[in-house]
């Protein structure tokens, strides 16, 4: 009994790496495939009109920087989704559920 159980997930669990090799085959396997996936690559990388410096003799610098430094604070951004009938409704739990956040925070001494 135990064999024919682990038989079965294995096979099971094996259809499913087959089935994600052949949908990653299908992309890149039909005529144009390969060609729309590599141009879709090569417009990420193209600058369009607005994103050009604005003379000839300057130009825009982009940089992201690491330090290794003791953080003296910290952010933290939530998203509230709430559905209502109407927007004031909606608004109103929204506004309920920060409040409701706000509040179990108080104990914990964070503004």
């Amino acid at each position: 009994m135990r064999l024919a159980t682990m038989t079965l997930l294995i096979l099971t669990l094996a259809a499913r790496a087959g089935v994600a090799q052949v949908g990653g085959n299908v992309g890149y396997g039909q005529a144009g495939g390969r060609a729309r996936a590599e141009q879709n690559e090569r417009a990420k990388r193209q600058l369009t009109r607005e994103e050009m410096p604005p003379t000839d003799t300057s130009m825009f610098v982009d940089a992201n920087v690491l330090m290794n430094v003791k953080a003296d604070e910290f952010v933290a951004t939530f998203g509230v989704a709430v559905e209502a009938e109407t927007v004031e409704a909606c608004q109103e739990k929204m506004n309920a559920t920060i409040a409701a956040f706000t509040e179990t925070l108080k104990p914990l001494s964070i503004g």
